[in-house]
């Protein structure tokens, strides 16, 4: 199954993506906002420094950290209370730096994501078995 979402705005792009990815994350309204502005934040270093090593050690400048927090009305201590959390959760690893499995490959300003399911035939052989010698 193949299924093409046309969206209008890499940010919009960014938010359908990691609402995909929910069972993985399991983020809050709140925190897949701001998971949003930071990853849009980091594609803003990137096109700047040209370079993901600096993005990841530039992204969350004093400049986009005040930006963002106006952005989502986010007092500085919520803010670092979001950070901790997001490194409880996954979203950031302890220096900082985002999960890059959370954040789209965008190339061409489209990304694929492929989820492969899989499952045991052999358990549910065995299940259907026990089921008829019941």
């Amino acid at each position: 199954m193949i299924i093409n979402l046309q969206l209008k705005t890499k940010k919009e792009a960014v938010t359908t993506y990691l609402s995909l990815l929910y069972r993985f994350h399991k983020l809050s309204d709140r925190e897949l906002d701001l998971a949003v502005e930071l990853i849009m934040a980091y594609f803003n270093a990137i096109d700047v420094y040209e370079s993901t090593k600096a993005a990841d050690k530039l992204y969350l400048d004093t400049d986009n950290r005040e930006a963002i927090m106006k952005s989502l009305e986010l007092t500085p201590q919520v803010f670092r209370n979001y950070l901790t959390t997001f490194k409880k959760k996954g979203v950031l690893k302890e220096d900082g730096t985002l999960n890059k499995v959370l954040v789209p490959d965008i190339e061409n300003n489209k990304f694929n994501l492929t989820i492969n399911l899989s499952f045991d035939v052999q358990e549910r052989l065995t299940s259907e078995v026990h089921k008829e010698g019941s």
